[in-house]
């Protein structure tokens, strides 16, 4: 819950029986189920407009019950309310509550759900390689065993942010929602990367000749890391989920660019190969991109006057002014909190902290393919990686895996608990939190947070490097978050020249904007998938295919890497249209 550590969660009968949730997906670890009742359902009313996220069977823990799950997803919740939000502001978060349910319920949820899910969930496909889901032990109900739901009792309870609720627009027409991946808004600042003097460690442990650092070194501070994994993508090949799809010809930071005419562009870009970086949905429903111009909406637009409308949204420099009337700055405060987290870089994470890579980071000279243009399964950057004979150094990695896990829940009279959320607090945010909002019309990163990034030597990040692996931690989840723009058109109630001064939807980032034709754009921008990313379990893969993206691209683009050599003061990538 924003704002705060979870309150208790609700018991079992508070929750509406299962035949009146749908499936609408899932990921790696959960389904999730959107309430399809009408709001007049008695005492289930205040479901409506609500997602239900049930956790799936770990694999790691195939027996009946995940051990400590209900405590971890408790500390997920005060993870994104107590540290997250302050970054990028309260309300632009997804409400959540954490809600009990019973055996019966996810036996009749698991059972109705089991045709809809796709094959590779059901198959096991999505585990671990090596795993065999058959294998596993687990209850003899097919639908709770390895590959369906956990029989953890505590789910989460979230707003649907595809719909709108009813206070927002009584009696509406069509709601349109689009969900958005920006990914990075950012390019590196890290010491690690800008200093062509930095990487004696990566150099000496992976035997990295100095030129392929150089070459890293160059392309990182010029090409954006979107651009980048693009052309890696390209070069892997379509997936099989998405057979012969282009990847598109675009620059991801100008959705960052505060610029209407440069995110429309951008989104327009994207909506040609949109992959999972844009997906549209209808009263709720996802739907194909392209529905948007077959369908006989009362909202009367096609995809490029929708898109148009997102841009509008999201543009924060409209002129010298726009932010005293345009109440949406998520764009900028999430390129700027992505900014002044990510100090170090993965790079740097090495440097700061070898032992987070001693038993994997021998992958990073096994990944790449011996010849350049020999072809590069993406798959193989989530297969076992070789172990280390001898530690790098001496450090206790317990320790370490303590200090930068989950942050813990404060226990009532606990004034001092180790690895508490009020340490992590003080870690991330003390030092940047003046900074979040400063020159806002400037652009993300603003010059002062550049100028707080670039006054960090490496002796300052060695000195305190807890606080700055756990500020990566924080990058890492602003990376990877959804944000959703939700919105309904209707007839102008009232002439207007802005945005309303009071929003329409309680506690949320909402306006209404006006159209050309009188009508005008009730809106909601909140973002979602703010999950803990525990950078101990996924470092040496995060350095792995970050080593690995910049090699293919200088391999790809050697009159890029030429040009940098010369330019590389002049990013390519940030804002490239402006």
């Amino acid at each position: 819950m924003p704002g705060g550590a979870p309150g208790p969660a609700s018991a079992p009968s508070d929750l509406p029986p299962a035949h009146l949730w749908r499936y609408v997906g899932e990921g790696a670890a959960h389904v999730a189920l959107a309430f399809t009742a009408s709001p007049d359902v008695g005492p289930f009313a205040s479901f409506a407009g609500k997602v239900l996220r049930l956790p799936k069977r770990a694999a790691d823990h195939p027996g009946s019950a995940n051990p400590g799950q209900e405590a971890r997803d408790l500390q997920k919740l005060a993870f994104v309310g107590e540290i997250i939000a302050p970054l990028i502001g309260a309300q632009y978060i997804q409400q959540s509550v954490p809600i009990r349910t019973t055996p019966e319920f996810r036996r009749q949820v698991a059972a109705a759900i089991r045709p809809l899910r796709p094959a590779a969930r059901l198959s096991g496909s999505t585990l671990p390689p090596g795993i065999n889901p058959l294998e596993l032990p687990g209850d003899d109900d097919p639908d709770l065993g390895p590959c369906g739901l956990s029989s953890v009792t505590m789910a989460t309870l979230y707003d649907d942010l595809t719909l709108l609720p009813d206070s927002c627009c009584p009696g509406g027409g069509s709601t349109l929602a689009f969900e958005v991946k920006p990914k990075w808004g950012f390019m590196p600042a890290s010491p690690f990367v800008a200093s062509a003097a930095a990487g004696t460690l990566s150099a000496s442990v992976l035997e990295e000749p100095a030129p392929i650092r150089e070459q890293r070194r160059l392309l990182k501070s010029r090409v954006c890391r979107g651009c980048m994994h693009r052309n890696l993508k390209a070069k892997a090949g379509p997936g099989p989920d998405l057979p012969g799809e282009g990847l598109g010809d675009y620059c991801g930071t100008d959705l960052f660019s505060g610029n209407e005419a440069h995110i429309h562009a951008t989104l327009l870009d994207i909506a040609r190969a949109p992959r999972n970086n844009l997906r549209l949905f209808i009263d709720g429903d996802q739907r194909p991109l392209g529905d948007l111009d077959s369908a006989e909406l009362d909202t009367g637009l096609d995809l490029a006057a929708a898109l148009g409308i997102v841009a509008r949204i999201l543009a924060f420099r409209q002129d010298s002014n726009a932010m005293a009337h345009h109440p949406c700055d998520l764009m900028f405060r999430l390129a700027q909190a992505q900014f002044l987290t990510d100090v170090i870089d993965i790079e740097g994470a090495l440097e700061l902290c070898p032992e987070l890579f001693e038993r994997t980071i021998g992958a990073l000279m096994s990944l790449a393919p011996a010849q350049p243009s020999a072809p590069f399964d993406l798959s193989r950057l989530s297969q076992p990686l070789p172990v280390l004979k001898a530690p790098l150094c001496g450090q206790d990695l317990d320790s370490l895996a303590a200090a930068l896990a989950l942050p813990a829940l404060a226990k009532e009279g606990d004034s001092g608990q180790a690895h508490s959320m009020a340490e992590w607090r003080r870690d991330v945010l003390e030092d940047i939190t003046h900074l979040l909002l400063a020159d806002t019309l400037a652009g993300a990163p603003s010059p002062v947070a550049v100028d707080f990034a670039r006054s960090l030597t490496v002796a300052d990040l060695l000195g305190d490097r807890i606080r700055y692996l756990r500020k990566l931690t924080c990058a890492a989840t602003l990376k990877d978050c959804s944000v959703y723009v939700t919105f309904q058109v209707r007839c102008c109630s009232a002439p207007r020249s802005g945005a309303e001064e009071s929003p329409p939807c309680t506690g949320a980032s909402s306006g209404v904007l006006p159209l050309p034709d009188g009508r005008e754009v009730v809106w909601r921008v909140q973002v979602a998938d703010l999950d803990f990313k525990s950078l101990v379990a996924r470092s040496a893969r995060w350095l792995s295919l970050d080593h690995l993206i910049a090699r293919r691209y200088g391999e790809a683009n050697p009159a890029v890497l030429e040009r940098a050599r010369h330019l590389a003061k002049q990013p390519r990538c940030l804002w490239s249209r402006v």
